[in-house]
């Protein structure tokens, strides 16, 4: 059975940080003032191998909330293009993301955790 992460053991691969400059855009989250937990689910906690138990820690919110960033982790924010407010407009920033990482697991291909907050 394999050892279950902490919010600090947990291990981040970004691979969407090591596109070209022009998909993504490097920012600082915005922390979120008193950010609390409203929903988990310990079954996708399982697939990342984070332990169940740490949905329980002030921090884990805070990390939601963009008050700690997890080791590893590169904030950005996804760069894409479209009409906003009646004009095209080439490159749009969705802000409200602000990180993406994909993390290290070993039962799953890929585990993709995204934070949101307001940016």
């Amino acid at each position: 059975m394999t050892a279950l992460s902490t919010l600090e053991t947990l291990q981040f691969d970004n691979s969407f940080a090591r596109l070209p400059d022009v998909f993504y855009a490097k920012v600082t989250p915005t922390p979120l003032k008193n950010p609390f937990l409203v929903s988990f689910t310990p079954d996708v906690a399982a697939l990342i191998d984070l332990d169940p138990h740490d949905a329980t820690r002030p921090e884990f919110a805070g990390r939601s909330g963009g008050h700690y960033l997890p080791p590893g982790s590169e904030p950005i924010a996804m760069v894409y293009a479209g009409h906003q407010f009646g004009a095209y407009v080439s490159r749009l920033a969705m802000a409200a993301r602000f990180s993406s990482a994909e993390s290290a697991i070993a039962r799953a291909r890929s585990g993709i955790c995204t934070s949101r907050g307001l940016a």
